[in-house]
């Protein structure tokens, strides 16, 4: 998927709808016994500060209240899958400085029956990330996570947070232990440069080779296997070798999974996994390609 769906709301957070995903306010009705339960299950709260303090209905509530009046300093994004109805999780904007024009963003997908490791939070943060950097003024984010919250560390990275610094042993985890707080942020100029590509390398002899580059980087070329191509090179040629790079297909917004589907689409349909038009090993070649 290369674009969102975005409806702006007059005194509300806007509707955000991606592939699997739709992300709004998290209203009144929406807090359940349900939700209540599993912001309390230790094993989805264990990295949340919620879990210093029962959560009621009353309290939760209260907080959902204040940002439903208060969008312009607090987002609280609900993430709803099953066609935009059962609420899974939350994408909230804490403590937006109008004035600095940054805020801090933290994330939990915590429904016990959400699939887990589909990367359901990386689509709901990067649908988050992109509408503050494309739609509104804000020029940075910044997150803090417990250091061994692995999954918090991928999904940020995924979107394209880098880390800043520790705070050493700032936090105590779930197990009684000092650790340290990590700290990742983002620039808008960054992200809105951060571009996921599909590549074509063309050599000298006509064969090419088809590549992906998570990154954007002018300067990678893929890692096509040199003993294959060095087979059809004499030394002379070798010595004077020029190569082409031609970008198909670009996208800020697919995720890692996406681009992996749209590289193998590509080098199906350019063949270049036959051994006679191009250097790709995989996917295997069965002699016509005809799933595309």
């Amino acid at each position: 998927m290369e674009n969102y769906e975005i409806i702006e709301r007059e005194g509300k957070l806007p509707v955000i709808r991606t592939e699997r995903l739709t992300l709004r306010d998290i209203e009144v009705q929406d807090i359940s016994d349900e939700y209540i339960g599993w912001l309390n299950n230790s094993e989805v709260n264990k990295y949340l500060e919620v879990r210093f303090e029962e959560q009621t209905k009353e309290m939760v509530l209260k907080y959902v209240c204040n940002a439903l009046t208060n969008i312009k300093d607090i987002m609280h994004f609900g993430i709803y899958d099953n066609g935009g109805t059962r609420l899974i999780g939350s994408v909230t904007l804490r403590s937006i400085n109008r004035k600095h024009l940054y805020s801090d963003i933290s994330f939990v997908v915590g429904h016990p029956e959400a699939p887990r490791g589909k990367g359901y939070a990386t689509e709901a943060v990067r649908a988050v990330v992109n509408y503050v950097f494309s739609h509104m003024d804000l020029q940075k984010l910044w997150a803090g996570y417990y250091d061994g919250h692995i999954a918090s560390e991928k999904v940020l990275k995924n979107v394209g947070f880098t880390e800043e610094g520790r705070q050493k042993e700032h936090l105590v985890d779930f197990s009684g232990n000092r650790v340290d707080k990590a700290i990742v942020g983002l620039l808008a100029n960054e992200y809105l440069a951060f571009m996921k590509v599909i590549y074509k390398i063309t050599y000298p002899n006509g064969k090419i080779y088809i590549g992906k580059d998570l990154t954007g980087s002018i300067n990678y070329f893929g890692s096509a296997s040199s003993l294959l191509i060095e087979k059809d090179f004499t030394k002379e040629q070798s010595s004077d070798f020029t190569i082409r790079k031609e970008i198909l297909w670009e996208s800020k917004i697919a995720s890692d999974k996406e681009v992996n589907i749209k590289e193998v689409e590509f080098i199906k349909s350019f063949s270049s996994n036959d051994p006679d038009i191009g250097y790709n090993k995989w996917p295997k070649f069965d002699g016509s390609n005809e799933s595309v």
